[in-house]
């Protein structure tokens, strides 16, 4: 006989729990032993606005949804945006995305945001040791997501280019520190103002992989035409600031810089980028990466005969003599080599092939290429199926500008409005005949520093008033030169008061543009744009931004000035009443004679209606007068009069009162009583 026990009905979600739960622990083992794939995406929001200085989150989310990434590090992030993007995600994709944030520094509520469709087995947070420079605190901060057997980071480093390297080099040691804290397959993105140049950065390069650089080397990054993945002249700084590093366990399948720019909107640039063609999302291009783990075996260990590799100070654009490197396995088993990876100013070769036998060894030759003078820090990877898997070699370097016989800047000459910032590069011309970007092994100057000055290492141009300057990069008895015209601000954004006005019909409303400038100045701009209205016949509105409300409903009030763009809501109810005349106000006459009064409804529309004994009249929009009554019935305002004659008694021939009576669920009736002997006078009440 066979028995079954079912469960009760409560305790089937329980079981589901703990059978997802296991299932997610498994998942989570098997990515110690397989090849996982991720693909991660960076992207500094700058407070969800766009190059137009449009905020909107839905667009980001848009943005970001397209790429298809699984993990998503968000930089400069308001906390007050979040439950924006969050929502977006979820609408935009199909599907709940987890998520873990932390404010820059305490109070400051901005920060780093970590979003992701997979789930979130644990995380932290790390706050970088409080510094100031010049006076501003630059203490910023760094959180962690474990996902799928990845633990990602997400951090932003100081900014103020390079005055603010003294507090990112501290909080680099610091995120190093912290980052040894974690046995896991480590993915670190974000905004780190600075690049693969700048010596800050250093000891990060040499103990991670930075993907941008490997997928370069790899051959697999790709972006968009006008801005391909070694020049980069259309990306912020010239150079990518938001990176990807990983350990060295991670080999990266795919890199990308999509184009986030739409073309047909006229061009729209803010401080900072150098990109001049049509709007984008953001003020940063975002970079994505296809991870993947490397298999880790259980047979052998590897060996490498030395685990750091130094070269002579060598020119740029020169490559040096390879030096090798011994991989040897001494093992009993056969090892699966996977990839070499090596960071972005050094290159490699090898005999290894697929695999390395038991008792079996091959060389590697590495080779030194300096991009840029001063120290050059990277490493050499080995990934492979062996239990110590990956093997890590340190490299280091000097370039220097020896052999250099020309430069020239790019552009030659270029024109920015007045609170633009404009990236120059130099290319230094060497005696092997290459040609190398040494924008910043050169200094930077202008010849009228009261037009624009430069900041001497990075060739970014900061102007200060209109006219011509002349910019030179210069290295010893070599320098080139550019021209740099400052011309007037240009138009950034406009805003419209008041906003989301209301009126009554009949009524007016006078609209003001201001107008805010490239340089950050503001202007009245009224006379100078151009004023529509979405729906003119409830609501249109002049030249000069008068708008008059002519029915009920509502309008968008929209102001254009060339690219530039902005609207306000205009809202049009009901007239209502502002008093009630009743004319003569003074009057005196015989008993037993009458006199005519006239009531006259003040209200905003300018609508009257006349009313008294004895009289017909259906002049205006006046309805059905009779000699006791008379109702005034004005469309759909659903209103009416009453003029209504009552009997005299002890020596008053008579009254009249007016009733104004509203709808149901409106205002209470006003009552204006007239009345007459000898005297009359009117109230309100």
């Amino acid at each position: 006989m066979l028995s079954i026990l079912c469960p009760p009905e409560s305790f089937v979600p329980f079981l589901q729990r703990k059978i997802a739960g296991l299932l997610l622990l498994l998942f989570l083992a098997a990515t110690l032993h397989a090849q996982v794939q991720l693909k991660v995406l960076v992207f500094n929001v700058q407070h969800g606005y766009g190059t137009d200085n449009v905020h909107s989150t839905t667009r980001q989310v848009q943005y970001l949804i397209a790429q298809k990434p699984d993990v998503v590090v968000m930089n400069e992030v308001s906390k007050g945006d979040i439950s924006g993007y969050l929502q977006q995600l979820k609408v935009q994709s199909g599907v709940v995305w987890n998520s873990v944030y932390f404010d820059d520094m305490p109070g400051k509520n901005e920060g780093n945001l970590i979003v992701t469709r997979l789930p979130i087995t644990s995380s932290a947070t790390h706050q970088y040791p409080t510094t100031y420079v010049a006076g501003i605190n630059m203490t910023m901060s760094a959180v962690e997501a474990t996902i799928a057997g990845y633990c990602v980071f997400g951090t932003h480093l100081a900014w103020k280019g390079t005055v603010g390297a003294q507090a990112r080099a501290t909080q680099v040691n610091d995120l190093l520190l912290w980052l040894s804290t974690f046995s896991c397959n480590k993915v670190v993105m974000g905004d780190f103002n600075a690049g693969d140049l700048d010596p800050e950065l250093q000891p990060l390069y040499q103990q991670y992989s930075e993907v941008w650089s490997q997928a370069v080397r790899t051959g697999v990054a790709t972006s968009y035409s006008d801005n391909p993945p070694i020049i980069e002249a259309r990306t912020r700084d010239t150079r990518h600031i938001d990176l990807i590093f990983t350990t060295p366990g991670i080999s990266v399948v795919a890199g990308n810089m999509p184009d986030q720019r739409v073309l047909t909107k006229l061009p729209v640039q803010l401080v900072g980028t150098t990109d001049d063609l049509g709007v984008r999302p953001g003020d940063h291009n975002f970079l994505t990466a296809q991870l993947q783990t490397t298999a880790v075996g259980t047979a052998s260990n590897l060996a490498l005969s030395t685990d750091t590799v130094t070269f002579p100070l060598l020119g740029l654009g020169s490559t040096s003599n390879p030096l090798p490197v011994s991989l040897s396995n001494p093992g009993s088993a056969a090892v699966s080599i996977n990839a070499f990876a090596s960071s972005a100013d050094f290159g490699q070769t090898n005999d290894c092939g697929a695999s390395l036998a038991p008792g079996g060894s091959c060389t590697i030759n590495v080779t030194f290429t300096p991009r840029a003078s001063g120290f050059r820090g990277g490493m050499l990877a080995v990934l492979d199926d062996a239990i110590n898997s990956p093997q890590i070699v340190n490299l280091a370097g000097s370039g220097s500008l020896v052999g250099l016989t020309s430069i020239s800047v790019i552009p030659s000459s270029a024109a920015v409005p007045l609170g633009i910032t404009k990236q120059f590069i130099a290319l230094g011309g060497f005696s092997n005949g290459t040609t190398q970007e040494v924008t910043r092994s050169v200094t930077w100057t202008s010849s009228s520093t009261s037009v624009a000055k430069f900041n001497s290492s990075i060739g970014l141009a900061t102007p200060f008033l209109q006219g011509t300057t002349t910019v030179t990069a210069k290295s010893g008895v070599f320098s080139g030169t550019a021209i740099l015209t400052v011309t007037p601000p240009i138009l950034r954004s406009i805003t419209i008061s008041p906003s989301g006005s209301s009126i009554a019909k009949g009524l007016t409303q006078q609209f003001a543009a201001t107008g805010v400038y490239s340089d950050n100045s503001k202007r009245n701009i009224t006379s100078l744009v151009g004023w529509n209205s979405s729906k003119p016949l409830i609501a249109p509105v002049d030249s000069t931004g008068l708008a008059t409300g002519l029915a009920i409903g509502s309008t968008s009030v929209t102001v254009v000035s060339g690219p530039v763009t902005v609207s306000t809501t205009l809202s049009v109810k009901a007239a209502a009443l502002v008093a009630l005349n009743i004319t003569p106000m003074n009057s005196a006459t015989a008993l037993g004679t009458k006199q005519q009064f006239k009531a006259t409804d003040r209200d905003l529309e300018r609508h009257k209606c006349s009313c008294g004994h004895g009289k017909q009249s259906g002049t205006g929009d006046e309805r059905g007068c009779g000699d006791h009554q008379r109702h005034c019935d004005f469309g759909n305002r659903h209103r009416l009069y009453h003029i209504e004659h009552h009997s005299g008694s002890i020596g008053f021939p008579g009254d009249y009162s007016c009733h104004f009576q509203h709808p149901v669920g409106h205002d209470p009736a006003v009552h204006c009583y007239g009345y007459f002997y000898r005297r009359q006078h009117a109230r309100f009440d």
